[in-house]
């Protein structure tokens, strides 16, 4: 919630000191494990596809070459004892992928958070 269009473009003009002032090559693993309440953007996954696309968009015109890198955590465990009770609607939704009314280990760990082929350029995973 507080990350503003002014701290992306702040992140795409220094990265682009470092492809092509610096001419190094340079990957930005952005947000990453989303999927857990560990991190503050965490289990949102609405939240987190706004604020990707927005990051995107902006870093991506401020350093054209600079890799977006996707990193989900390891869907061993998931959804990692976390709760569905408290989600909103929409984030419910997206991440009730087989449509039973809750979170379990039976839903798709990644697709909720998946911000669409045209707005990642490499995908890892967190293993630890």
């Amino acid at each position: 919630d507080t990350v503003t269009d002014d701290n992306l473009k702040q992140l795409g003009e220094q990265l682009r000191g470092y492809t092509d002032v610096m001419n190094r090559t340079v990957f930005l693993r952005f947000a990453p494990e989303m999927q857990g309440t560990w991190n503050p953007y965490g289990f949102q996954p609405t939240k987190f596809l706004d604020l990707w696309r927005r990051m995107f968009a902006i870093v991506k015109a401020a350093s054209p070459k600079t890799a977006i890198v996707w990193a989900p955590n390891t869907p061993q465990s998931y959804p990692y004892g976390q709760s569905s009770d408290n989600l909103s609607p929409p984030d419910l939704a997206l991440l009730d992928t087989d449509h039973d009314g809750k979170v379990t280990n039976t839903d798709d760990p990644f697709t909720p958070y998946y911000p669409g082929d045209d707005l990642v350029d490499w995908i890892v995973l967190s293993t630890c």
